[in-house]
């Protein structure tokens, strides 16, 4: 039997430790829910309380602790056509990393307009 003499990796340099780091949040970042996505999901369940109950939106911006005029943007949400919505849901394609900004603008959008070229 023979041994070979391997020799150890080389250290990696502090560039290299960063690249990596950065990959791995990266990663972990993707398998995560988008932003949309939890904004989203937050909308339907209060959508569903405003509906079955007599909540308000004032309600909800005191129980959450946020505005009265977040908690209306946020709702503006569930006005998405269920595709889009099941999309940001699902986080599939365009919509996988899709931050709350841009999915108050595609909500804003008159239904069966062009996508804007961002």
């Amino acid at each position: 039997m023979e041994l070979r003499f391997r020799p150890s990796p080389q250290p990696l340099s502090a560039r290299q430790r960063k690249l990596l780091a950065r990959e791995a949040r990266r990663e972990e970042r993707a398998q995560q829910p988008s932003a949309a996505s939890q904004a989203l999901r937050r909308a339907l369940a209060w959508k569903a309380e405003i509906d079955s109950t007599a909540t308000s939106r004032a309600d909800i911006s005191r129980r959450e602790g946020i505005t009265r005029a977040r908690v209306t943007q946020l709702l503006s949400l569930t006005d998405l056509p269920p595709e889009q919505q099941a999309q940001v849901l699902g986080q599939e394609g365009q919509y996988a990393m899709m931050s709350v900004r841009a999915a108050l603008r595609l909500a804003a959008r008159p239904a069966g307009s062009p996508a804007p070229d961002d």
